[in-house]
């Protein structure tokens, strides 16, 4: 399938906008297949910036075969979905206050002074850059469909799994279109300035079983279970949100342990904060002894401590964003881009700064090292890829901050 595939790409070259394939282009093309996984390089002859580079295979889909949809993350849609569905964008979730409102009291979050009686809605813009919604295309018609970085093609209890072995680089949107039987594939790498050797497309085909074709995927990522102890445990988020104490968290603490022994982890979520975004300033009417005592007496049971961190997000309002918006993603305007609705709209650090990385280094010393957590509950990491930076795409972005 992939080997009799069409590659287009639209670029700069020397001031110039071209669409090109490979016939008529300002680079060259390598490809191979082998053991199943088909790979494409280019070679420009001169500095090219990229707008749109895409793979388009024929793929005759039979009937009653699903195509499944990957989310960018865990908010939006994973599923299978037939020729007969349509793939869900932003919609009214962009468009209508009350639902938002109705959603925000539901994940307990405080924003019920955002929205003033009569203003227009902002929910389009701030949750944009909460998914794919700025740079994967929807488009509302029965049959088309994407998926991130792996899909698969299911008959029955057949599959054919389609997966990307290198996303570092850019993340591989993949096409469905249903109703025109072809298979598309994109390298989210806009804005990226190519000039010696690219390695765009390493695309693993395998068919098979559920299980057979995960293994066969994981086992060329190097993926392996990286824990050999599970975590039972305890989160306070599900039960109380924001709404947690010193008072309930030993609580819960004391009946746990002495109800449920078998539990090895007490994790503490997000409200013991000033703000989000403001790690080491505690809320000293919720926690008025701090949070060294609680991380020592989950010790005292014997089990490890955890505590919830977005270390790369501050919530507006917040005492860094507003000692600190240098070091936060800009937007077109200039101003810090918003990430997200929570905790009323919040934005992302710029992890490329020094000053940000120290900042981030410091409140992770004191939450391991001074205060004694073992181990820290990572949210809202996919602000650090939400746009491009730097010349990078948001998967090297993304990378790096992980990294």
């Amino acid at each position: 399938m992939l080997e009799n595939s069409k590659l287009t790409v639209t670029y700069i070259a020397n001031g110039t906008e071209k669409t090109a394939s490979e016939s008529n282009a300002d680079f060259t093309v390598k490809t191979s297949l082998k053991s199943g996984v088909y790979d494409l390089f280019i070679t420009p002859s001169v500095p090219i910036t990229v707008k749109r580079i895409a793979l388009t295979a024929d793929r005759t889909f039979s009937e009653g075969e699903t195509f499944f949809g990957n989310g960018f993350q865990s908010w939006t849609d994973t599923k299978e979905y037939s020729a007969a569905d349509t793939k869900r964008d932003l919609g009214t979730v962009g468009k209508d206050v009350s639902k938002f409102q109705f959603w925000q009291r539901l994940m307990g979050i405080n924003g019920s002074s955002f929205f003033k009686k009569g203003t227009p809605s902002p929910m389009g813009p701030v949750f944009v850059n909460a998914g794919d919604y700025s740079f994967a295309r929807y488009e509302k018609r029965k049959g088309f469909f994407h998926s991130l970085s792996y899909t698969y093609l299911r008959r029955g209890d057949d599959y054919t799994l389609i997966g990307s072995l290198n996303e570092r680089n850019g993340y591989t949107v993949i096409y469905a279109d249903m109703k025109a039987n072809t298979l598309t594939f994109e390298k989210d790498i806009e804005g990226v300035t190519l000039s010696g050797e690219y390695h765009v497309f390493s695309l693993l085909t395998v068919d098979g079983g559920y299980d057979h074709v995960f293994d066969q995927y994981f086992g060329k990522l190097g993926a392996k279970l990286r824990a050999k102890r599970l975590l039972k445990g305890y989160t306070s988020w599900y039960n109380y949100y924001q709404g947690i104490s010193e008072e309930i968290i030993l609580r819960d603490l004391d009946a746990l342990t002495r109800e449920a022994p078998e539990i090895n982890t007490f994790q503490i979520d997000d409200g013991y904060q000033t703000a989000v975004g403001d790690w080491l300033s505690i809320d000293a009417k919720k926690f008025p002894n701090g949070m060294k005592k609680i991380a020592d007496a989950i010790h005292a049971k014997g089990l490890k401590a955890g505590l919830w961190v977005a270390p790369l997000g501050a919530q507006i309002g917040s005492k860094v964003l507003t000692s600190h918006p240098d070091w936060f993603i800009k937007g077109a305007d200039g101003k810090p881009l918003v990430m997200g609705p929570n905790w009323t709209k919040f934005c992302g650090l710029n992890f490329y700064l020094p000053e940000v990385r120290a900042h981030i280094r410091h409140f992770f010393d004191v939450i391991l090292n001074e205060w004694g957590y073992d181990l820290v509950k990572l949210d809202f990491l996919y602000a650090a890829g939400a746009v491009p930076l730097d010349g990078k795409s948001r998967a090297e972005c993304m990378f790096d901050a992980m990294d």
